[in-house]
């Protein structure tokens, strides 16, 4: 087993789970005390038995996930839906992603029964227009498939695919997919005829202009680390920004674009977004220098 904060939600603590028996662990929840017996995190049960690997993601209570700092946690494995307890695992656990991005498979699937000869060349570029894939796709001498594995964020993907000829002069599916933190993603596009290019929302929402990823993958919240103030840009209308300090306790509260800093001490800080209905859309670490 192991524990760790969901890379792509800040809000969710992810257990890793290995069966290593021949039985089928039936209807199994977890609940997370911290070292002073206070429950921080409970399972809402969706698993009817873990067979081999299983991932699980609850939303923790934690006001911050401190890096670096050893959390000493009890783990409770329950079953029959919290009518039994299983077993009980202690231990101490830095609560830190495993990763900040997750490994994707992109795919061009040509759309024909008949044999392709064709050279495509391929390339994938993030929200800030960084290249982070290029290919060559070889079709031709039985292929009619190519895949590529690239690890990705999550964030706004535009795929650009052209031929060597003049068109694409086939049609063609292209896809990204993945799985992380038991969380699965897929976009599927099919075009023929031009250059191709399609857009890919990997675990966000690219269509409206709003908060929907973990702060570590939007730069909503600058600079960090800060010294006399904190800026934060793509808000929504009547974004209420909250400021905790690293014992949860509430700092100030806001809704302008910025906030001067000079007064506080230096250390960890927690950043809230909400908005004007009260959902939480953003959350940030931040260090004052």
């Amino acid at each position: 087993m192991s524990v760790n904060v969901n890379a792509f939600d800040e809000g969710r603590l992810t257990i890793h789970a290995q069966n290593i028996g021949e039985d089928i662990f039936s209807y199994p929840g977890f609940r997370i005390y911290n070292e002073d017996d206070e429950l921080i995190a409970q399972e809402n049960v969706e698993f009817f038995g873990i067979s081999s690997d299983s991932y699980h993601n609850i939303n923790h209570m934690l006001p911050m996930v401190i890096p670096d700092y050893a959390y000493d946690l009890r783990i409770e494995l329950w079953t029959n839906f919290y009518s039994d307890l299983a077993c009980t695992i202690s231990g101490v656990f830095t609560l830190l992603p495993s990763e900040i991005c997750a490994m994707s498979t992109f795919g061009i699937i040509a759309m024909t029964n008949e044999p392709v000869q064709e050279t495509l060349s391929a390339s994938l570029i993030d929200f800030e227009g960084m290249q982070v894939l290029d290919v060559t796709a070889e079709f031709g001498q039985g292929l009619n498939s190519y895949f590529s594995e690239v690890c990705l964020a999550p964030g706004c993907y535009t795929a650009y695919i052209t031929s060597n000829n003049a068109l694409v002069s086939n049609s063609y599916q292209t896809f990204i997919s993945s799985i992380a933190y038991g969380t699965g993603y897929s976009e599927l596009h099919e075009e023929n005829g031009t250059a191709i290019q399609f857009s890919a929302s990997v675990w966000s929402d690219c269509s409206v202009n709003d908060i929907q990823e973990p702060a570590n993958s939007l730069p909503w919240a600058f600079p960090n680390p800060f010294s006399h103030e904190l800026r934060f840009s793509g808000m929504p209308p009547n974004t209420r920004i909250e400021l905790l300090d690293a014992t949860g306790k509430m700092i100030l509260t806001t809704t302008e674009s910025k906030i001067s800093t000079d007064l506080l001490p230096s250390g960890i800080y927690l950043l809230r977004a909400f908005k004007g209905d009260g959902n939480c859309i953003g959350r940030a670490t931040v260090v004052r220098q």
